[in-house]
């Protein structure tokens, strides 16, 4: 359970950064 919750929070993360930087 805790590493499902992390691995939906790192693809988050991921996701927002790769937006991030796509928009820069």
């Amino acid at each position: 359970m805790r590493t499902e919750y992390a691995g939906r929070v790192d693809e988050k993360f991921i996701g927002q950064t790769v937006t991030l930087f796509g928009w820069v």
